[in-house]
């Protein structure tokens, strides 16, 4: 029988993760059933910049996803394990460092105000990237990371995903933004193709 490539994700700890926190609550559901068939999560608990590029370089995700909130200046912060700064880096260099690294990124998630600039500066090394519109929103992230992500396993567009997933959202939390490289349709950019598309949205708990 045909195995179908998974969906190979690296999952960036840049601060303690906390027991019920975005990292673990992603860890948990993407390798638990069904979804364990659809993803490899790797995680990875970086305390400065040069550990997330070191991992993008070596293992070349589909997605990068990380987890921890952006400053109000677009800085995102890393810090060891008693909760103190160990380093930082704007999201733009951060995305062009990382961009360097390899041929490809498929898809970034930031919780934090995410730019059309910022996609752009990757001279299209990185496909979709997804944040907020204003600022840090880690409630709102959690309710959404896992239903888009499980819409995604099973081969959905990244577009239609995203728009089934934040319709699902109360009014007052649709606060997130889908950017992509102008070559691409998001209503019929897959990262996988097994599995047929869902009828109805996930859970959102």
């Amino acid at each position: 029988m045909e195995t179908m490539q998974k969906i190979k994700i690296l999952l960036v700890a840049a601060v303690p993760p906390a027991e019920r926190g975005e990292a673990a609550l992603l860890q948990q559901k993407l390798t638990a059933e069904p979804c364990g068939r659809c993803f490899e999560v790797v995680a990875l608990r970086a305390v400065k910049v040069d550990n997330v590029i070191e991992a993008v370089k070596n293992l070349r995700p589909d997605i990068v996803h990380f987890c921890g909130e952006c400053t109000a200046k677009g800085d995102f912060v890393f810090a060891d394990d008693d909760g103190t700064t160990s380093d930082w880096c704007s999201k733009s260099s951060l995305l062009k460092k990382m961009a360097q690294a390899v041929d490809e990124i498929r898809l970034v998630y930031f919780n934090g105000a995410v730019k059309d600039s910022e996609l752009a500066a990757t001279q299209g090394k990185i496909a979709v990237l997804i944040g907020m519109q204003q600022r840090g929103e880690t409630e709102i992230s959690k309710k959404f990371v896992v239903p888009f992500y499980m819409a995604l396993g099973f081969g959905n567009p990244v577009g239609f995903a995203f728009a089934k997933v934040w319709q699902a959202l109360p009014e007052g939390e649709r606060k997130l933004v889908l950017r992509f490289r102008n070559d691409i349709d998001p209503d019929k950019y897959c990262l996988r193709s097994s599995g047929a598309p869902i009828t109805q949205t996930a859970a959102l708990n």
